[in-house]
């Protein structure tokens, strides 16, 4: 697939769970401190489409949206 294949297909897997009362958040960023925002993004309740990161921290990601 091309890049924009690979868009649409993402695009389509988000708006399959989007729901009338949802929403999304993108989020494209570095950051020196990860801790902080996995703090930062604690109890938000969201969940993990797609990501670029490591196997660990996504771990640690999807562990800080699912805390409470």
């Amino acid at each position: 697939l091309d890049q924009a294949d690979e868009e649409d297909a993402l695009a389509a897997r988000l708006g399959a769970k989007l729901t009338q009362d949802s929403s999304a958040l993108a989020m494209i960023g570095w950051t020196n401190r990860p801790t902080k925002l996995l703090g930062e993004l604690e109890g938000m309740k969201g969940e993990v489409i797609e990501t670029s990161l490591s196997v660990s921290d996504e771990k640690e990601l999807r562990a800080a949206l699912a805390a409470s």
